[in-house]
């Protein structure tokens, strides 16, 4: 594995599941769900946009079936947008204005690596931004 690689997967599903369920072992059930929503609509939002406009990644990735589709398409950061979630939620819970500005550093460099990659343009980080802070913000207003 790459550093680029290492990077990216910063924002992968396993450490966003290993967060949300470290966030439960210690009884902060509260972060659990937020994390764990936030995942939920992030999948529910880009799905259907990926599913109905087919954008093939810098590197183009063969397909045949729709999980296959799913990650050829590039349209729309999930990486970006987990992120941006983990962000949101860890500064949320540490209310520092420091631990803030150490976790919204891991946007911009797991946005880089997935260009680096060439799994996205600049527009599918910004997407990603935009609905990872979009789910984030409606998140942790409810929860």
């Amino acid at each position: 594995m790459s550093t680029k690689e290492d990077i990216s997967g910063l924002a992968g599903n396993p450490i966003c599941m290993f967060a949300a369920l470290a966030f439960l072992l210690i009884g902060k059930t509260t972060q659990f769900l937020q994390i764990v929503l936030a995942l939920l609509l992030v999948y529910a939002i880009v799905i259907p946009i990926r599913y109905v406009w087919f954008k093939p990644r810098p590197k183009p990735m063969r397909w045949n079936t729709f999980l296959e589709r799913f990650e050829a398409n590039s349209l729309v950061s999930v990486h970006t947008a987990r992120a941006t979630i983990l962000a949101f939620v860890f500064s949320m819970y540490f209310g520092q204005i420091l631990v803030g500005i150490l976790f919204a550093a891991l946007i911009p460099l797991v946005a880089a690596s997935r260009i680096l990659l060439r799994k996205h343009r600049l527009e599918d980080l910004i997407l990603g931004f935009l609905v990872g802070a979009g789910v984030s913000l409606l998140v942790l207003t409810i929860i």
